[in-house]
């Protein structure tokens, strides 16, 4: 027996080559069509592994079902909602169809195809949900950037009707003086299917100083035959600029109101805008943010 035993475990350890076949059901995020495949399909190839490996593939692949994922840029449509794989592609999948330590040669057919059933969807943005605090004199450079920056979501038409975006499970960074970057799930809701459980995000962060100085207001847009005062003429600007300074951050910075604007207001007052703001500048703080504009007549 010992003998036997000894026999039995130095040859199954020995490497081996034979025709398997698996039945494998797919799994897929292709817009429009559920999750799951409809119902499985055979993939038979000739594989290299050990003869434990090789007793454990044969035993029971009849029976056997095993749910694979496949991306959806991987499959090929076709009529009737059915979608193939090529063999050359499958060869990314070996491990998960056939498990770990096995080596296709070559699979028997060019190509597996599964029939997926459609589902009722639609896609909204990704909504990130922030709990964000920065170290003093830090701050971000924009908005944060997700990726993938909307999904697909399956529901009922009654719901889908009522899902306008799709959340974030709250991201919560404290302390923040660099830049931040991860992975966060998704919101889960009872009865809607998403197309991805999680996103990714990064937020671009600097360290500042702010600057301040007084910028002079014109008016764009008036008729020759006009003339137009303002009141103030000029106006506190505080400029928040990636530290350390490059240059200096006023030279590119017009303050302005809009004589259309003007013409079309009530009493005289118009929003104090800023030109758009260099490169150099991350935001702008205007004081006051409304001015008093008069009409003084015709130019002489």
């Amino acid at each position: 027996m010992l003998s036997f035993s000894v026999w039995l475990v130095h040859n199954l350890s020995r490497m081996y080559t034979d025709v398997v076949s698996v039945n494998i059901s797919a799994m897929s995020n292709i817009d429009g069509f559920a999750r799951n495949s409809i119902s499985p399909a055979t993939v038979t190839a000739r594989c290299r592994c050990s003869g434990f490996k090789l007793l454990d593939l044969k035993a029971g692949s009849d029976e056997k079902i095993r749910s694979v994922f496949i991306d959806r840029s991987d499959f090929t449509p076709s009529e009737n909602d059915i979608f193939s794989i090529g063999s050359a592609t499958l060869y990314k999948y070996v491990a998960d169809i056939f498990g770990q330590g096995v080596t296709v040669e070559s699979f028997v057919s060019s190509k597996i195809s599964f029939r997926f059933a459609h589902e009722n969807y639609k896609r909204v943005p990704v909504t990130p949900v922030k709990v964000l605090s920065f170290r003093p004199q830090y701050c971000s450079l924009g908005e944060m950037r997700i990726s993938p920056d909307s999904v697909t979501v399956y529901a009922e038409p009654s719901r889908l009707e009522s899902l306008s975006d799709i959340r974030t499970e709250p991201i919560t960074v404290r302390d923040i003086r660099g830049n931040i970057n991860g992975v966060a799930k998704l919101e889960r809701i009872q009865g809607v299917r998403v197309s991805y459980e999680e996103v990714s995000y990064s937020l671009d962060v600097t360290r500042y100083v702010d600057v301040t100085g007084e910028i002079r207001i014109d008016v764009l847009n008036v008729p020759e035959s006009k003339n137009v005062s303002i009141f103030p003429s000029v106006a506190k600007v505080v400029l928040r600029c990636p530290f350390p300074l490059e240059n200096e951050p006023f030279d590119d910075v017009h303050l302005y109101v809009d004589y259309n604007e003007f013409v079309r207001s009530i009493n005289g007052n118009c929003v104090i805008r800023c030109s758009e703001l260099p490169a150099s500048v991350i935001s702008c703080v205007i004081d006051p943010e409304v001015c008093s504009c008069v009409e003084n007549g015709g130019m002489e």
